[in-house]
This record gives C-alpha cells, sequence and structure tokens, in this order.
C-alpha cells in the first residue's frame, strides 16, 4: 500500500492500493475461482456416482426374483449399495456447504 502524504480531516495518514497489492488481489481471486471449479468438480462427480449406484440398486432388486437362491447376498450387496450412497450423499451435502462458503469471499 502506498501512503497518501495528505492527511484526512481527523489528522489521520490515508493509505491507497498500489500496484501490487491489486495483481496480488487478481491472483488471490483467480485461484479461488480455481478451487470452486475444482470443488464443483468434485460434486459432480459424487452425484454421477449416486446415480449410478441408484440404478444398480434398482437392477439387483430385479435379479432377486431372478436369482432367488442368491436372494440374500443380493440384499448384502444392496445394504452395501445404500449404504454406500448415504455417504456420497453426506460428502455432496459438505461440498455444497463448502461451496457456499467459498462464494462468499
Amino acid at each position: 500500500m502506498d501512503i497518501d502524504l495528505e492527511k484526512s480531516k481527523y489528522n489521520l495518514i490515508k493509505y491507497n492500493e498500489n500496484n501490487k497489492l491489486k495483481e496480488f488481489r487478481s491472483a488471490f481471486c483467480f485461484s479461488s475461482l480455481t478451487i470452486l471449479k475444482k470443488v464443483s468438480s468434485e460434486k459432480l462427480k459424487f452425484e454421477s456416482e449416486l446415480i449410478y449406484l441408484e440404478e444398480e440398486i434398482d437392477v439387483l432388486e430385479e435379479l432377486k426374483d431372478q436369482f432367488p437362491d442368491i436372494q440374500t447376498k443380493i440384499e448384502q450387496l444392496i445394504d452395501l449399495k445404500i449404504h454406500r450412497i448415504k455417504y456420497l450423499d453426506i460428502k455432496v451435502r459438505a461440498i455444497v456447504s463448502l461451496i457456499n462458503y467459498l462464494s462468499k469471499f
């Protein structure tokens, strides 16, 4: 920052933003946008996996009727997929919170 040699009406020193500070601010804002893009990309990846898992569970439900002898194993696999969905849902919510927080700056 540069010092403005004129005093304010309250006899305080005034400071002005110089070019280096403007460059720093530009670089910082660019980084924030880059981080937001990366975080948003991760969110999309998790949402895509959520859709994939939900579709897979639907098909597994159909397979239970076709293969009654392994119905228990299929149900166990469905439970694992549901657990993964819950975990990914929590991750997506956390990322949304992070995006909202970072967007304030």
